[in-house]
């Protein structure tokens, strides 16, 4: 697109190059029928056709009497709808823009979509009008000025229509898209603000038609932080007791967000900036915890660690998550440590306010597409139970219902080393989960703090592709044939003893998932015989 500069306005400049200076092509000009006088005192004159044959008077340079308007009417009927481009939309499509005036709908048909314009920002069009919009077009989208009278008339027909809005950014400082054209001199990087804002607000909508599924219109893939576990748009909960490294392993989790450092072997999807809001540590404990973990991360890695940010905090914790959020727009999760801090009320009482309390932070996740993950507690009974059950759970069945992925972690007998669990996860295969005899152990680093997936009973694998404890029947068949040293039969007292002896630490019911796996059921009550490995 070639401009005209219009800085400062020349008297005698035809309205060609006056629209030509916002990029505002001629075919769009002839097909909505804009007409164009010749110069009147040195004046640009053009008229606009609105709908009922209504014409609008507009010279856009104004007029030297100041006491002489801007626009007038003529034809059709004051009391009439005096919308511009009505006649010109299809019967059905997927985005109408609804602009607050006719410049800006003539530059946004340039850019390619369908567009109308109200007679201002403050005369909006008929409820039955948009309706019609809302059955013909999948997002219906108020496109006005950014500025105050623009933001609150498109805020009230927001509310009243059930629409969406955008706006120009602010840091582009012009107030609608012909004068971004006109300053910017860039209609590409306009077309894709544009399209951005429509992703954005496609992917928010609460309802959808199957149209909008055929059509991908609608984005029906997952995006994963972690393959085929944790999506990007979610909410996460990781729960245990007490003094099992809950805090250490959210703080590995967001040190690998954030740096692009493997998190337990696995090398995660997504990199940028997280929140990490700490209620109950102090901040010298919080410094040093991660003043380890960073130690043995790599130089480039560290280039990265400013896009982690820590706050202590007891309060204002929505309002300071708000107040990130517009300075790191390209968050990519929040940690919450813990969960029963940010909740006043009774966790174990009724759901509604707890799940009122959650629908809170869903909503940011929604909004800023991003991941929120929770630490949480477990209930008395849950830490004495040697069983992974999202009923160990502290709180009600909202705690449950809310979350997307929930991972639970259990003492062994070495101090050093947990054992992890995925008890909930609707969209994860099910080998992966706990209910199909998954799980994981997580030995930590001393000096370091930092977990790793224990390689015990497995070469150093992925966390994804080969779980420890879905590991295929022959890596272990070597160790069994030791263990049974030619024995046809051998109680299981025996074997548990022989595993604990190579094994140092694992525990008693991992050692009869193994059992079981090599050996199948037992021929009798407690006694086993080694399968032959076909």
């Amino acid at each position: 697109m070639d401009y005209v500069d219009l800085t400062p306005f020349k008297k005698g400049l035809n309205a060609q190059n006056y629209f030509k200076s916002h990029g505002i092509s001629q075919e769009v000009i002839s097909r909505f029928g804009v007409k164009i006088d010749p110069i009147i005192n040195e004046k640009i004159l053009i008229k606009f056709p609105l709908a009922n044959g209504c014409i609008k008077n507009y010279w856009p340079l104004g007029n030297e009497n100041s006491t002489e308007r801007k626009f007038t009417y003529s034809n059709g009927n004051k009391d009439e709808i005096k919308a511009f481009g009505l006649d010109l939309l299809p019967e059905f499509g997927n985005t109408l823009l609804i602009m607050g005036g006719q410049k800006d709908c003539l530059m946004a048909a340039s850019l390619g979509y369908h567009a109308i314009s109200t007679q201002s920002e403050t005369i909006f069009l008929p409820g039955k009008i948009i309706y019609n919009f809302k059955r013909r077009f999948n997002d219906v989208i108020i496109f006005f000025d950014n500025d105050n009278p623009g933001r609150e008339a498109s805020s009230k027909f927001c509310r009243e229509f059930g629409l969406k809005e955008i706006f120009i950014p602010k840091s582009a400082q012009v107030k609608d898209i012909s004068d971004y054209a006109l300053v910017h001199k860039d209609l590409n990087g306009l077309k894709a603000f544009i399209d951005t804002e429509i992703k954005r607000i496609n992917t928010e909508k609460s309802n959808f038609s199957i149209h909008d599924i055929l059509e991908n219109e609608y984005n029906v893939e997952y995006d994963w932080i972690m393959e085929n576990i944790v999506p990007a748009e979610s909410m996460l909960l990781l729960a245990g007791g007490s003094d099992l490294g809950k805090s250490t392993i959210a703080s590995q989790f967001a040190l690998s967000l954030t740096t692009g450092e493997p998190f337990l072997n696995q090398k995660l999807n997504k990199r940028g900036p997280v929140l990490y809001l700490c209620f109950e540590e102090y901040k010298q404990d919080v410094a040093m915890r991660f003043k380890k973990m960073v130690s043995g991360i790599s130089q480039e890695s560290k280039l990265h660690l400013r896009d982690l940010k820590i706050e202590i905090i007891s309060n204002d914790y929505l309002e300071k998550i708000n107040s990130h959020l517009l300075n790191y727009p390209d968050t990519v999760a929040i940690v919450i440590d813990p969960l029963g801090s940010t909740f006043k009320g009774d966790i174990n009482a009724g759901s509604s306010d707890l799940r009122e309390h959650l629908q809170k932070f869903r909503e940011i996740g929604t909004k800023h597409k991003l991941l929120i993950c929770f630490i949480h507690h477990v209930s008395k009974a849950g830490e004495s139970s040697t069983k992974f059950d999202k009923k160990n759970l502290l709180g009600n069945s909202s705690i449950e219902a809310f979350f997307r992925v929930v991972f639970e972690i259990k003492p062994t007998k070495n101090s050093n080393v947990v054992e992890l669990g995925i008890v909930k996860g609707n969209m994860i295969m099910p080998k992966l989960k706990t209910s199909s005899g998954t799980t994981w152990e997580l030995s930590k680093n001393e000096e370091s703090l930092i977990f790793s997936i224990s390689d015990q009973l497995e070469q150093k694998h992925e966390f994804i592709k080969i779980p420890k404890k879905a590991s295929k029947q022959e890596s272990l068949s070597p160790l069994f044939q030791e263990i049974f040293r030619g024995e046809s039969q051998l109680e299981v007292k025996l074997i548990l003893e022989k595993l604990e002896e190579k094994f140092q630490g694992i525990n008693d019911g991992e050692a009869r998932r193994l059992i079981t796996k090599i050996c199948g059921k037992p021929i009798r009550r407690g006694v086993y015989t080694l399968k032959k490995i076909e």
